[in-house]
């Protein structure tokens, strides 16, 4: 034998354990993830239907319901899109992501322009105003840092609000039958547990919160294709929403 085939006989073993190794943990992270990212995306429908039916005393129209669902689908479609997909997926800033990473990496290629010979930490300094002055700012990273700090402060914003708003509209389902008075007790209650697991880090919801979101989408589905099989000619006519 060669030293070559050699080569090649030892190394295939562990190619083929890397390769069963990402197909046992590519299911998992897609299940966590699903738990993770979507436990916000997938419930948003339920306080924002409410939310515009609230203003017209709850009884709304089809053309209501036509033009919600526009709205709603194209909203989060572009979203998801454009700006996900499009934009924040393909930042990396040392394998990090986020609104502070795609900052900085826009920040350090202004500076690049500026000075080829500008580093990271130079960078880091433009963020915090450690160690700089506000002259050497240009006017381009002074809109970059204002954009950055009220891109984190609308981020912030909607993590205070959507969880209350989320666990609110489900206790308000007419199927629970839940008393109003104890409605912000109970909301309470599951968002102190929550955030009690969400400190031994997003695998544990993922875990927890990724087969109940699947569970979750499987229903809806279920109950959507069953009523446009009852209601053909109303599911037509809310199908134009579609078309923005």
């Amino acid at each position: 034998m060669s030293p070559d085939d050699a080569v090649h006989t030892s190394s295939r073993p562990l190619h083929d354990r890397r390769a069963g190794a990402h197909h046992t943990t590519f299911l998992p992270l897609v299940l966590g993830a699903t738990g993770v990212v979507f436990g916000d995306i997938g419930t948003s429908p339920l306080y924002t239907f409410n939310s515009i039916f609230t203003e017209l005393n709850a009884v709304p129209e089809e053309a209501d319901v036509q033009q919600a669902f526009s709205v709603m689908f194209w909203t989060l479609t572009w979203m998801i899109c454009f700006k996900y997909i499009g934009l924040v997926m393909r930042v990396s800033h040392h394998r990090e992501g986020g609104t502070f990473a795609m900052m900085k990496v826009i920040l350090q290629t202004l500076r690049d322009d500026q000075d080829p010979d500008s580093s990271d930490d130079d960078t880091d300094e433009e963020m915090t105003g450690i160690g700089s002055r506000p002259e050497r700012r240009s006017f381009r990273q002074r809109v970059v840092l204002v954009l950055g700090m009220l891109s984190c402060s609308m981020l912030v914003g909607d993590g205070v609000i959507t969880p209350p708003n989320s666990v609110l509209g489900a206790l308000n389902s007419p199927c629970l039958q839940v008393p109003e008075s104890w409605n912000v007790c109970i909301a309470v209650a599951i968002l102190l547990g929550v955030f009690g697991l969400q400190r031994m880090g997003s695998r544990i919801i993922g875990w927890i919160a990724g087969p109940i979101m699947v569970l979750w989408f499987l229903t809806i589905a279920a109950l959507g294709l069953y009523q446009i099989l009852l209601n053909p000619e109303l599911a037509a006519y809310v199908a134009r929403g579609f078309n923005p």
